[in-house]
């Protein structure tokens, strides 16, 4: 789940099980900025998450801050497949990430 901001779209909830929730490292709060390559301010959140989707395994490559004014981080997930309407997750115990250089 997400809700659009300013810079990009804010994850409000992470599907249980899926990419985002295992890889532990992205959290809801994160605001997301640029997916693949493609800059997502004022994006709706059904064009993300659209996004978001693809063939199962294929990477997606995520640009995001962890708050307002802090350095953007980076992480491509591979997707997996994921039902239409799943419920968000609880946040998973944070991680460090790698500022985007």
């Amino acid at each position: 789940r997400s809700e659009p901001v300013a810079a990009g779209v804010q994850i409000e909830g992470l599907v249980p099980n899926g990419p985002a929730a295992h890889s532990r490292q992205i959290q809801p709060g994160d605001v997301i900025i640029d997916i693949d390559g493609t800059d997502v301010a004022g994006k709706t959140s059904t064009e993300v998450q659209h996004m978001l989707r693809g063939e199962p395994h294929s990477p997606v490559t995520l640009i995001y801050q962890r708050a307002v004014g802090s350095d953007p981080l980076v992480i491509t997930l591979l997707r997996s497949y994921m039902p239409d309407g799943a419920p968000p997750a609880a946040p998973p115990p944070p991680r460090s990430s790698s500022p985007l250089k």
